[in-house]
């Protein structure tokens, strides 16, 4: 996922979920006792107004991954328990290079997240799907070993600098090649 800087902080002094709305909350807008969200500190630390911050994973064995995360002692930050998804945030200080979301979904292919509508907005007449990630971070060795261990580098490679790369596979060929730049994030037609 990528994150734009607001014109200005929506919540200047909330800390709590109840203050935030239930759509930015599950947007990840969760705000810290400085009262400053998460994404707007990550967005301070690289001097940008636009970034990458989170890889979202459809998994099917939610339970299974969290118990070998936990006796690793990588942190869980946000957990979501819904009749038709199953979420969970890994502290990024534990795992390095971005937030990691695993998310079990029932049926699988639901997208809660996206809304309740969201398939009828999907559209495919320019792409058809993530292809790749490629993700900026300090330590690029150490993130892809950390990533490495619990099965996460699907798709996803680390990469010095702080411009990260998502790779999307264009429906008409003919656009291979052609970028996006939003700041720190290049949207890339494969």
């Amino acid at each position: 996922m990528i994150y734009r800087k607001p014109l200005r902080q929506p919540y200047p002094r909330e800390t709590s979920r109840s203050n935030v709305p239930m759509d930015r909350w599950m947007a990840g807008e969760k705000q810290t006792s400085r009262g400053i969200s998460r994404r707007m500190a990550l967005l301070d630390r690289r001097n940008a107004d636009v970034t990458a911050y989170m890889v979202m994973f459809e998994v099917d064995d939610l339970d299974a991954r969290m118990t070998e995360l936990a006796e690793a002692q990588v942190r869980n930050v946000w957990s979501g328990d819904y009749p038709a998804i199953r979420g969970r945030h890994l502290h990024p200080g534990d795992i390095g290079g971005a937030i990691v979301s695993l998310d079990q979904t029932d049926p699988p292919g639901s997208w809660l997240w996206g809304g309740p509508k969201w398939q009828a907005h999907r559209d495919n007449s320019v792409v058809t799907s993530i292809a790749g990630y490629r993700i900026a971070a300090d330590d690029r060795q150490a993130v892809t070993t950390m990533w490495s261990l619990f099965g996460l580098l699907h798709s996803v490679t680390f990469v010095s600098g702080t411009t990260s790369t998502i790779e999307l596979t264009a429906t008409d060929r003919t656009d291979v090649g052609r970028t996006t730049q939003l700041d720190q994030v290049t949207l890339r037609l494969v």
